[in-house]
């Protein structure tokens, strides 16, 4: 063995700087909305890397009182105590509080539909969560400013909205947005009118004047086993689209494409396993030939909402069945351990509803 000897000598461990320029080199703390920790993550090869951030938007924060009484004053609660109505929070009140949101860490901003809704009460609930869309190339007027043109086919060209805006300080932040869409289904029955669809502005179909077979008439699902039932039967009341039908076919992607194009980064897909597999692949297909960089990912609830292994599931992993119960349901319905009638699992009723509080506390689970 050859011995090696050290060539260090004490001259390497000498300190000459003067204390100025050690000074000099201590660099100033940044404010934390200013820190780049980008070197962290590898995001923009891998979402799941994101720390995603859930919004009911009606929930979050009104930053714009303007539009608060929305096209139906009667549907906005200005005391914040009726659940089941709007609250005033909008896209502006998201904007506002987004360095809030990037200083806890957040890299993606997970948002409740921002589709146009039908404005009037199901069972003493507004569409507060967005799952009742009347058209899907129109914003929510409840969520941008009094006056301004919901249209997103119409302002394609200027993209002047308010979305447009909160697209642009996300992406100024380096944080990203995830639109949350429904493809099986559009509103419940509203005093005898159900399924109304509008193409921006100009109605296109109706349940209860199905000429063109818009929609699927084979009443609610009875047996959450029989797969059949799950991808053609409705979901409590709600007007069932019939993905066969090439127009809706068109519709509903021409419409997601729109989105898209003004900035969307992820797409968060509801009732996934209420539509075939081969819905799925032609959509998700056509989707990303239209933006190869986007990312999907969808809903995918276990069996019948009462069953006591879908809420165990639920527990666990902490997420879409809480979601799905605290966004859509009331808060006095699911601590009684029940929604719209339908009778929930006991082990399901601890989640209450805080997503709903609308108290500006955020939870954890």
């Amino acid at each position: 063995m050859t011995s090696v000897t050290p060539n260090q000598t004490s001259s390497q461990y000498e300190v000459t700087e003067s204390e100025d320029k050690i000074e000099s080199l201590v660099e100033e703390v940044k404010p934390e909305s200013e820190l780049d920790l980008e070197f962290l993550y590898t995001r923009d090869i891998e979402f799941r890397q994101e720390t995603i951030y859930f919004i009911v938007v009606d929930r979050f924060y009104d930053g714009d009182p303007e539009n608060n009484e929305g096209p139906n004053p009667e549907l906005y609660d200005p005391e914040g105590k009726d659940w089941g109505k709007y609250w005033g929070g909008d896209l502006q009140g998201v904007i506002d509080k987004l360095d809030y949101l990037k200083d806890m860490g957040v890299t993606a901003v997970w948002l409740t539909p921002l589709f146009e809704q039908v404005e009037a009460l199901f069972v003493e609930q507004a569409a507060i969560h967005g799952y009742w869309t009347k058209d899907f190339k129109r914003l929510n007027p409840r969520f941008i400013a009094k006056g301004d043109n919901p249209s997103i086919n119409q302002t394609q060209e200027t993209k002047n909205t308010i979305f447009d805006k909160l697209v642009d300080e996300l992406h100024q932040r380096n944080m990203k947005l995830v639109l949350d869409i429904v493809c099986n289904h559009s509103n419940p029955d509203f005093s005898g009118k159900k399924g109304e669809l509008y193409d921006d502005g100009v109605k296109i179909a109706d349940f209860n004047d199905d000429a063109d077979n818009w929609y699927h008439h084979y009443g609610e699902v009875k047996n959450w086993e029989d797969e059949w039932q799950v991808q053609n039967c409705e979901l409590s009341g709600l007007a069932t689209f019939n993905e066969n039908n090439i127009a809706y076919r068109n519709y509903i992607k021409s419409a997601i494409k729109q989105w898209l194009d003004r900035g969307v980064d992820a797409l968060r897909v509801d009732t996934v396993k209420h539509m075939p597999i081969w819905f799925w692949q032609e959509f998700n297909a056509d989707i990303l030939t239209h933006r190869p960089d986007v990312f999907i990912f969808g809903e995918w609830i276990y069996s019948d909402p009462r069953n006591d292994r879908f809420c165990g599931i639920c527990q666990r992993v902490g997420d879409d069945y809480f979601r799905f119960w605290a966004v859509r349901g009331n808060s006095r319905s699911i601590g009684k351990g029940c929604w719209r009638g339908i009778s929930v699992s006991p082990r399901c009723t601890e989640f209450g509803s805080p997503l709903l509080r609308g108290d500006g506390v955020d939870y954890f689970y």
